[in-house]
């Protein structure tokens, strides 16, 4: 689950009730019952700001340093998407892209 470490505990707890996912129980998810099953497993919790130091960007990030849309991003890095695309990366993807070459 690499959700751990791109938002909080209650932020992966609010995607999952909206899956309609519940726990075994039948509860509610909430940031404790993330929070005990990511400890549980030894999962490192997020920390803010961490994405940003990893040079990670968001698409809406990556729409706004290249100045296309959320979509053209979208197409760009579905070729070259083999892993975290970090922001050195996006402009050489897009040249790939372009050229009609994947990465």
């Amino acid at each position: 689950m690499r959700q751990n470490r791109l938002q909080s505990d209650a932020r992966i707890a609010a995607t999952i009730n909206r899956l309609g996912h519940r726990t075994a129980h039948e509860q509610a998810w909430t940031a404790a019952r993330v929070c005990s099953i990511r400890n549980g497993r030894g999962i490192l919790a997020y920390r803010e700001g961490e994405r940003q130091e990893r040079g990670e960007l968001t698409v809406d990030e990556a729409a706004a340093v290249l100045k296309v849309t959320h979509t053209t991003v979208l197409r760009l890095i579905a070729p070259c998407a083999t892993g975290p695309r970090c922001q050195a990366s996006l402009p050489q993807c897009a040249v790939d892209h372009s050229r009609g070459r994947s990465r």
